[in-house]
């Protein structure tokens, strides 16, 4: 026979850690997506540094 008690509290842990991993999740998902917007607006000028570095050590 399971305790109410028991019960209620796994019930309670699971509730608290689904909602640590929709935080953890969500938190991912806008570093995500601001990394993106990043590339967006400077991505021109990352992909051209890392050119000039690239041939700077050709040379």
């Amino acid at each position: 026979m399971i305790e109410t008690a028991s019960l209620s509290t796994r019930k309670t842990g699971l509730a608290a850690r689904l909602a640590a991993i929709a935080l953890a999740c969500l938190a991912l998902t806008v570093l995500t997506g601001a990394a993106f917007a990043g590339w967006l607006n400077h991505g021109a000028g990352i992909f051209l540094a890392m050119a000039e570095t690239g041939l700077s050590w050709c040379f």
